[in-house]
């Protein structure tokens, strides 16, 4: 690599030095300075023993205090540098004694309001006290609450109310200092087999002291009242790498600039919409490093990476403010594009205006629309709505079509809005209404018919019913009558009955409990007193008696 660049070397960490210069610290070539108005680079060795080669050749995190210190984290241990009388101190990792770093790996470093020096590492955090120039680790305790919610510390932020902030790989922490402990809050369900907020990335308080958490897993805004706290969450559409944020900067303008594993992206805090961009905005193609980011004291941007630093002043952006009209562009019935006109069956059975209107067995659709910005049109978003059906917007990024599967008979109304490639939205966007027509037997007339056709069964159902119960009355008068003419008492007529039945002479005692010699006696009874000589015959009776 040259003496007035750093395009070929991987860029880890980033720190302003007081007079504005800006230190580098890379992947195997140790650490330099970079000069903003001289555009220039100088190497510095961060002392004796410690040149090209050596584990301090491969500087990681950077950050430069208040007093004038420059902390470097490398693969020998972290390096305390005095700027002003070149004085240096390595802490090298030490896992087994408390009161040296005991990791290698260090993702932040922050000086607090105190001048305490807070480290954050895969093992544990870690604070520099400066009074007596000792550290003091915090570990997470599965059965100690007031503890760190997770041992892998990422980042570490003092607020302007002078909070310090903590973030793990599960949830955020406050450091209570008057007890010397940790409020844990979660952004999501502290489920370890679950994916979920609460991977804490990257900690941004912006100028309204609102608290941004950059997670694993997309943006949040912490928002505290009265009732509790609770986080709202903003993913960004399109990759899920550009979820895994790595850094975040606030300018002047009301925006957010994060880094990610999908790149760079722009969040507009007023109206909470994402931009994008890539290699043809100017944009490295090699992807950044996590917490090589700087906003220097003149507002400028650094971001280090891949492919060596990128910096550029976000004031000098240009952005694109035109709000897109939209039009829908292909309409598909079963993935069949809709023939609007012709003589085809399914043409004749659709119409387009005022609505779309359709059979039952066409009740799937794939409508296209786009937002009519010729700016990188791939990076145009989208969101819609089936009133109807859904009761919210569904923001479906950069993909410009929607499927309705299976729609109920009934009335919708599709509603589309879409963006520029700056996140500028059409929020009024288009509209189509749709009808899905009911098949036949769901239809107002089929159901008039139905219950007409039921009321005249019934009608003749309770004819018949009323005919026959009426006839069953005037035959049971007349055989009462009958009875009482020829003197048969009731014992006889229940006998009589089961002879109609068609019962023998054991069923008659078994069911009257009575005797067989007074079942024939009352038989012969019978028989005398209606002057038939057997069953036949006294069948043939009573099938043939009128009513009188």
């Amino acid at each position: 690599m040259g003496g007035d660049s750093v395009s070929r070397n991987i860029v880890q960490g980033l720190a302003e030095n007081p007079d504005g210069r800006i230190w580098l610290g890379t992947y195997g070539d140790g650490l330099f300075r970079f000069s903003p108005e001289a555009g220039t680079f100088e190497h510095f060795d961060l002392g004796p023993g410690m040149g090209p080669g050596t584990d301090f050749a491969f500087v990681n995190i950077l950050a430069t205090t208040r007093r004038k210190e420059l902390w470097a984290a490398t693969r020998g241990g972290l390096i305390r540098l005095d700027l002003l009388n070149g004085e240096r101190d390595v802490f090298a990792a030490k896992a087994g004694d408390p009161a040296t770093l005991g990791f290698t790996k260090v993702a932040s470093i922050r000086e607090d309001s105190q001048g305490d020096v807070w480290i954050g590492s895969d093992f544990c955090l870690l604070r520099w006290q400066r009074q007596t120039r000792t550290f003091k680790r915090y570990l997470h305790d599965p059965g100690d609450p007031g503890s760190l919610s997770g041992s892998h510390v990422n980042p570490i932020l003092e607020d302007r109310q002078g909070n310090i902030w903590v973030g793990t790989e599960n949830g955020l922490n406050l450091y209570e200092p008057d007890r010397d402990r940790f409020s844990r809050f979660y952004l999501d369900s502290p489920d370890p087999s679950k994916e979920t907020q609460n991977y804490v990335m990257i900690l941004c308080e912006d100028r309204y002291s609102r608290l941004w958490v950059g997670t694993s897993n997309g943006l949040n805004l912490m928002e505290r009242s009265a009732s509790g706290v609770r986080f709202i969450h903003y993913s960004a559409p399109g990759s899920t790498l550009r979820n895994f944020i790595m850094g975040m900067l606030e300018d002047d303008a009301d925006n957010l600039w994060l880094t990610s594993a999908g790149g760079l992206s722009r969040f507009d805090l007023r109206s909470r919409t994402y931009s994008f961009y890539d290699g043809r905005d100017g944009i490295p193609p090699g992807r950044f490093f996590y917490g090589s980011y700087l906003r220097s004291r003149s507002g400028e941007f650094y971001f280090g990476g891949l492919e060596g630093m990128l910096s550029f002043k976000p004031w000098l952006a240009r952005f694109n403010r035109f709000v897109p009209p939209l039009a829908f562009t292909d309409i598909q019935v079963w993935r069949r594009p809709l023939p609007i006109g012709g003589d085809s069956p399914l043409s004749r059975s659709i119409t387009l205006a005022p609505d779309l209107v359709l059979p039952h067995d066409q009740n799937s659709l794939t409508l296209s629309f786009a937002a009519l910005s010729y700016i990188r049109p791939d990076k145009n978003q989208y969101a819609y709505r089936l009133d109807g059906r859904d009761g919210s917007w569904h923001e479906i990024g950069f993909e410009h079509s929607v499927t309705l599967d299976n729609l109920k008979p009934g009335r919708y109304r599709l509603r589309i809005r879409g963006s520029n490639n700056e996140g500028v939205w059409n929020r009024e966007g288009i509209s189509l209404a749709l009808r899905i027509l009911p098949p036949f037997w769901q239809t107002w007339w089929f159901r008039a018919l139905m219950i007409l056709a039921f009321g005249v069964s019934f009608a003749l159902w309770n004819r018949s019913r009323s005919r026959r119960l009426a006839e069953r009355i005037r035959t049971e008068a007349a055989m009462d009558h009958y009875f009482d003419k020829h003197h048969v008492s009731t014992r006889e007529r229940e006998i009589i009955q089961l002879l109609l039945k068609g019962k023998s002479n054991k069923e008659i005692e078994d069911a009257l409990f009575i005797s067989m010699g007074t079942v024939k006696n009352h038989v012969y009874n019978i028989f005398q007193k209606l002057g038939v000589k057997n069953r036949g015959q006294l069948a043939a009776l009573f099938k043939n008696i009128q009513v009188k």
